[in-house]
């Protein structure tokens, strides 16, 4: 007579069998032609810190700072169908549910990667628009939306299990021919917006793929402008704190801290173009052009005040 565990074994057999068999039939029939991958290049654009701060020195020792080179892979399901979505007669969208199977952003030695917590898998969706106009601004659109975690849980640490959210985000405006309302396409054809964010409590990073990453000689810019920026600093802080020590008697109509702000403001200008020009004469591009000098004065000098 046959023992309980010998009983249970042989029925097992026959089902373990079938479930090997039912795979290979699958994987002859080709069953991840339905998978389609998309990659594509960018750099890094912003990294912000949030519940942890020191997300942005735990990027940089993993080789990850503004301007490093990123990328992106993409893994779509295909045979999902998109349901319709009427916002307004001119403006539609297909939305696509549990239609990513995987993404991954690679930035130095960083990634973040496609992991939905238990329960939170349903936060999985694409919508996509074409050829749309809504309140009168026309375009195509591509977005999606899905959860996962990062290296080091550095950007997705505090909740519990630590996760993420990727958020895809991608346009034309106007309208292009070669986009259409499909799953999968080439997102390199968006060219307004194309970026990439993955934020959680800890902090967020932001990619971008409309520009290629900066190359050698951009960076040697880059460094000439944080040079610049460095002097900057210590001028206006260094002015500010004698006239503070100073009192208030001692420039009673602040014409003392005007001057001494607009001739750090000029100084920095120059050195900034200054920089961008060193590194153009030795055939290399800048992260930020001369067109950005009055931007970046602004926002060191407003820091810096404040």
């Amino acid at each position: 007579m046959l023992s309980t565990a010998t009983r249970i074994l042989s029925v097992r057999r026959p089902r373990l069998a079938a479930s090997v068999l039912a795979s290979l039939a699958l994987l002859a029939t080709g069953a991840s032609a339905e998978q389609q991958t998309i990659t594509i290049d960018g750099k890094v654009l912003t990294l912000v810190h949030l519940g942890n701060p020191n997300a942005e020195l735990q990027l940089a020792a993993l080789g990850v700072t503004a301007g490093t080179a990123a990328s992106m892979k993409l893994v779509l399901d295909d045979s999902i169908v998109g349901v319709p979505h009427e916002v307004t007669p001119t403006y539609t969208y297909l939305q696509y549910d549990m239609a990513i199977v995987d993404v991954v952003l690679t930035a130095g030695q960083w990634e973040a990667h496609f992991a939905p917590p238990p329960g939170k898998e349903s936060t999985n969706f694409v919508l996509v628009n074409d050829d749309s106009d809504y309140i009168g601004f026309q375009y195509d659109g591509w977005n999606g939306t899905a959860l996962g975690v990062d290296t080091d849980t550095i950007l997705s640490q505090g909740s519990t299990p630590a996760y993420g959210t990727f958020n895809l985000h991608f346009t034309n405006s106007p309208p292009l021919p070669a986009t259409t309302d499909a799953l999968v396409q080439d997102l390199k054809k968006y060219k307004y917006e194309s970026q990439v964010r993955f934020f959680g409590v800890g902090g967020s990073i932001t990619i971008d793929f409309l520009a290629a990453p900066a190359g050698d000689d951009a960076a040697f810019a880059r460094s000439g402008q944080l040079k610049a920026a460095k002097k900057l600093g210590g001028k206006v802080l260094a002015g500010l704190g004698k006239l503070t020590i100073a009192g208030p008697d001692a420039d009673p109509l602040g014409a003392e801290k005007e001057a001494l702000l607009q001739d750090a403001s000029d100084a920095f200008a120059i050195k900034f173009v200054a920089a961008i020009n060193k590194a153009l004469k030795k055939g290399g591009t800048a992260p930020l052009g001369e067109s950005d000098t009055q931007a970046a004065t602004d926002y060191l000098m407003e820091g810096l005040q404040t």
